[in-house]
C-alpha cells in the first residue's frame, strides 16, 4: 500500500510543476524590443532613439527593432504604441511635444498622453533664438525694445505651425508683451533659409544647427533658452538673465510604454536606461547631438514633469487662441 501512495504523491507533485511551468510567464525580455519613433527618420528624436535602442539591446541582451511612424505631429506613432499590448516589448522614444503639446492641440485626436506609461527619461536639451548676423538688434532688451516700438512688423519662423517653436514664440511674446508675428514653414531648414536671407527678423531653433551660423557670423546668437547657459555656447546668456526671469523653455526625449506596463517589465527597462545613461561612450554620443544626458534624480521626477509642463503650455495655448484639426 505504501508504494502505491508514494506513487501517487510523486504524480500529484509531477502535475503541480507541469502546471506551474505553463502558467509562469517566461523572464523578460525573451524576444525583440520594438522602440517606436513618432517621426521619420534621420532627426534628433530619431538619432537618440536609436541609440537607446542599440545600448538597452546590449543591456537587455535582445536584439532591437527601431520603427519610424511618423505623422499628425507624432500622435500616429504614440497611439500605436497605446494600443499595443503592455507587456515591455512595445516601447515609444518619446519627445516632451509628444505629451505635452500635440495632446492640448490636435483637438480630435484620440490620444491621451495618460496612455503612455514613463518609463525614464533620457536627455534634455534647451534651444537659441537668432536673428540675422546684419540686424540691429543685438541682445534681447534690442529686441524687445524693436518689437515694441512696431507691433506686428517683426516676425519670428518656425518648422510649422503646433510645433514647439510655434509655441515658444508664443510664450515670448506672452511674456515680452510683445505682438511678433509666426511665419510657419514646412521644416527648420527654409526657416532657417530666410532668416539667413533676411526675410524674417527671427528664429528659435536647435542649438547645434544655429552654430555653424553664428560661427559664421551669418546670425547673430541673443540667447538660450534654458536654465543655465549651454556648454556649446558659454559667452551666450539665458533668455532669464536677460530680462525675463519667468521664461524658460526645454526639450527632452523619454521613453514610455502602454498604459499598464506590469512593474517588474517596467522596473527591468528603467534599470536598463539608467545603466546606458551612466555610460561614458553615450553619454559622448548625446553631448556630440548637442543634448545633454539626464540625471537619475530628473528620471526619477519625469511624471510630474509631464504634468507641470503639459498644464504651462496648454495655458499658453489657450491664451494665444492655437488649435490644430
Amino acid at each position: 500500500m505504501k508504494p502505491f501512495i508514494k506513487f501517487m504523491f510523486l504524480a500529484l507533485a509531477g502535475g503541480a510543476s507541469c502546471v506551474a511551468s505553463a502558467t509562469t510567464p517566461p523572464a523578460f525580455p525573451n524576444a525583440p524590443i520594438h522602440f517606436i519613433v513618432p517621426y521619420s527618420a534621420g532627426g534628433t528624436v530619431d538619432i537618440v532613439g536609436r541609440l537607446v535602442a542599440q545600448g538597452m539591446a546590449a543591456k537587455l541582451g535582445q536584439p532591437a527593432i527601431v520603427e519610424n511612424k511618423a505623422g499628425a505631429g507624432s500622435l500616429i506613432g504614440a497611439d500605436y504604441v497605446a494600443k499595443s499590448r503592455a507587456d515591455g516589448y512595445t516601447v515609444l522614444v518619446v519627445p516632451n511635444t509628444t505629451l505635452t503639446v500635440a495632446p492640448n492641440l490636435y483637438k480630435n485626436s484620440v490620444f491621451r498622453a495618460s496612455q503612455i506609461d514613463p518609463i525614464g527619461l533620457v536627455s534634455t536639451n534647451q534651444f537659441i533664438l537668432t536673428v540675422n548676423g546684419k540686424s540691429p538688434i543685438n541682445n534681447l532688451q534690442d529686441l524687445i525694445a524693436a518689437a515694441k516700438k512696431e507691433p506686428n512688423k517683426l516676425s519670428y519662423g518656425t518648422s510649422g505651425s503646433g510645433t514647439i517653436f510655434h509655441l515658444m514664440g508664443a510664450s515670448f511674446n506672452q511674456a515680452a508683451d510683445t505682438a511678433i508675428l509666426h511665419i510657419p514653414y514646412k521644416g527648420s531648414s527654409n526657416a532657417m533659409a530666410d532668416l539667413l536671407g533676411n526675410s524674417i527678423s527671427m528664429m528659435f531653433d536647435a542649438i547645434p544647427a544655429s552654430i555653424p551660423h553664428i560661427r559664421s557670423g551669418n546670425l547673430k546668437a541673443i540667447a538660450v533658452t534654458g536654465p543655465a547657459r549651454s556648454p556649446l555656447l558659454p559667452n551666450v546668456p539665458t533668455i532669464s538673465e536677460s530680462g525675463l526671469p519667468n521664461f524658460q523653455v526645454e526639450g527632452w526625449i523619454a521613453l514610455g510604454a502602454p498604459n499598464g506596463l506590469p512593474a517588474p517589465i517596467r522596473e527591468t527597462l528603467r534599470k536598463a536606461l539608467e545603466s546606458l545613461r551612466n555610460d561614458a561612450e553615450f553619454q559622448k554620443q548625446l553631448r556630440d547631438l548637442g543634448v545633454e544626458p539626464a540625471s537619475n534624480a530628473e528620471s526619477a521626477q519625469l511624471g510630474e514633469r509631464i504634468k507641470a509642463e503639459s498644464s504651462r503650455l496648454q495655458m499658453i495655448i489657450n491664451q494665444g487662441k492655437i488649435a490644430l484639426d
